[in-house]
Parts: structure tokens; C-alpha cells; sequence
């Protein structure tokens, strides 16, 4: 009789415990596709910090540097399979640059939609426009966990650079493993539910230009809050990154005097805010912290010349088209 009272009260024990476990105060994160499905995104990169430069013939140089891009990306949604997989293609919109440094600032302005480049008020029709074409003609395959599982369209891509690489020393290496560089770059979502305080952990690797190195990138989110933007409830995600490489030589070095890169570290932190019931990233908020050495060898017993970029800033804001940046949870 007794085993009748106890086993039924701790069969519904169990059963409280796995519905809180999985309630409502946890959450699936997961991406969803639906055929033809189009977001736009506006991006804007501000920041700056300093050039150092050692040893050159015009002596030694510390000069401030200071950037503004923006520009907008479209996300359109080809399919998406049985099993939720979507096959994406990204869009780039005009992006304009400005850069300052030692007092003299460059405007230029790229529109591969229209295969131009437009430097200081100068247009210039881009040459091998194919190449562009097929830039905006790759279609990624991505899981609803935020996996790469594919990138079509790579070899179209390879056949218009054997004319000439407009991504100079970094094309090479960045171009044939474009599926492991999505999912290094994609920010990717555990397995199971998560809570509010919960962490995950990514690991990755980037090539570094003009190398057939790896920079190792280790990422820790953390669903650290819900609350709403604009009546929709979004998990706002906080992140961190962490890349470095030291010592490397640089068979393609951008300079013939400098082909020694001594250090090269990359530090990122900020937030995402996911919108679950879409099952879309809403906007991006992050401050991206650049260091890099790169020097020659010793002459005659002499230190070679020095270039460093010390502390450069990128605070980068990624949102939807025609919302304000630096929207925050309510």
C-alpha cells in the first residue's frame, strides 16, 4: 500500500524536476530557415589607435590611425531542407571607407553590385568584374545550430582569381576551406537548452595573410539575459575571443623589408541579441582589439626596420536595416 503512495508521488517529483529542467525558464537556441526568407543588415565599424614605425629611413614614427566603414549585407534564404539546414546567400551593398593617419584622411568607396571603386571622388570601374560575380554567387549551408556544413560555388570563385587575386596575399589561403572559415566565424549554439548565466565554448583557427598558418580563436559565450526589443523577446549574449600567433615568416610579405610577422593578436568581446522565435540574429555589438609587430632581420649587427599597430580599436555595430544601433533589452 505504501509502495502505491510513494511510487506515484515520486514518479510526479520527477516528472516537476524535468519539466523546470526544460521549462520555460530554459531556451533552444536554434536557427530557422524558410525558403526565400530575406533580412537586411546595416554594419558600422568605427575606431582607431597607432601606427609605430622603427628604423625606417624617415626615422622614427608614432602616428595616430583612425577608421570609419559601413555598409550594408542582404541574407536571403535559397531553401531549407528536412532537417532544417538552410542554403544561404549573402548580398553586399555599397561599403564606404575613410581612413586617417598622419593627417591626411582617404575616402573610398566600393559598389561590387555595380563594379566600381571609388577612391577620393574618383570613380573606377573594378577590373575582372567575373570575379565579384562569383564572389556574390557562393551559397553557404548552414545547420540550425550555426554550422557550416558547406560552401558552393568555391570553384568558380578559385577559376576567377588564377587571373588576378584582388584579396592580394590573403586570397590564397582563405579561399579553399571557406567551410571551415564560416564555422570558425559563425557563432554556433550548444547542443542542448540553455539557462540565463549558462556558458559554451567554440573553438577555430583563421589563417593569417600571406601564410598557410593558423591563428587559434577561442570564443566563450554566455546567455546572460531575456528581455524585449521592440515587443520581441531576444536573449542577449555575451562573448568573448581570444587569437594570437607569434613568429612567423611571411612568404608574401606586403612589404619585402618587413617578411617576419612577430606578433599578431586579436582580442573580442560584446554582445549578440538572438531572436529566438525567428530564429535570427537581430544585431551585433562588439569592440575588436588589434595588436601587430612585424620587423627584418638584424643589419649589420643593426636592429632592422619596425612596424607595430598597437591598441587598434574596432567598435562594430551590425543591425537590422533601419533600426537605431545599440539597441539593448528592455
Amino acid at each position: 500500500m505504501k509502495t502505491r503512495v510513494w511510487l506515484p508521488a515520486m514518479i510526479l517529483m520527477l516528472s516537476a524536476l524535468t519539466a523546470q529542467a526544460q521549462g520555460p525558464d530554459s531556451l533552444l537556441l536554434r536557427y530557422k530557415f524558410q525558403p526565400e526568407q530575406t533580412r537586411s543588415y546595416d554594419f558600422n565599424l568605427t575606431g582607431g589607435g597607432r601606427i609605430a614605425v622603427m628604423g625606417s629611413a624617415l626615422g622614427d614614427l608614432n602616428v595616430p590611425l583612425s577608421m570609419l566603414i559601413n555598409g550594408s549585407v542582404v541574407v536571403n534564404a535559397q531553401s531549407a531542407d528536412a532537417q532544417g539546414n538552410g542554403r544561404l546567400r549573402l548580398a553586399m551593398g555599397p561599403m564606404g571607407m575613410a581612413v586617417t593617419t598622419m593627417g591626411k584622411t582617404m575616402h573610398m568607396e566600393l559598389d561590387l553590385p555595380h563594379g566600381t571603386v571609388t577612391v577620393d571622388g574618383k570613380i573606377t570601374p573594378l577590373p575582372h568584374a567575373e570575379q565579384g560575380e562569383a564572389l556574390s554567387k557562393l551559397t553557404i549551408v548552414t545547420s540550425p545550430r550555426g554550422q557550416v556544413l558547406g560552401v558552393e560555388g568555391v570553384e568558380a570563385v578559385l577559376a576567377a582569381l588564377k587571373k588576378t587575386n584582388p584579396l592580394g596575399a590573403m586570397g590564397a589561403p582563405l579561399l579553399p576551406d571557406l567551410s571551415q572559415l564560416g564555422n570558425n566565424a559563425t557563432p554556433q549554439f550548444p547542443e542542448g537548452p540553455v539557462r540565463v548565466g549558462d556558458s559554451w565554448t567554440q573553438t577555430g583557427s583563421f589563417p593569417v595573410a600571406g601564410t598557410t598558418q593558423l591563428m587559434p580563436l577561442t570564443t566563450t559565450y554566455t546567455l546572460d539575459r531575456r528581455g524585449l526589443i521592440g515587443g520581441r523577446e531576444m536573449a542577449r549574449i555575451a562573448l568573448t575571443s581570444h587569437g594570437e600567433v607569434r613568429n612567423l615568416d611571411l612568404p608574401q610579405p606586403p612589404s619585402p623589408i618587413l617578411p617576419r610577422l612577430d606578433l599578431m593578436s586579436v582580442d573580442i568581446e560584446g554582445q549578440m541579441y538572438f531572436d529566438p522565435a525567428a530564429g535570427a540574429m537581430h544585431s551585433t555589438r562588439v569592440t575588436v582589439t588589434i595588436n601587430m609587430t612585424m620587423s627584418s632581420p638584424p643589419v649589420e649587427g643593426e636592429p632592422g626596420p619596425q612596424v607595430s599597430i598597437k591598441n587598434l580599436k574596432l567598435y562594430v555595430n551590425i543591425t537590422p536595416r533601419g533600426e537605431e544601433s545599440g539597441a539593448a533589452p528592455e
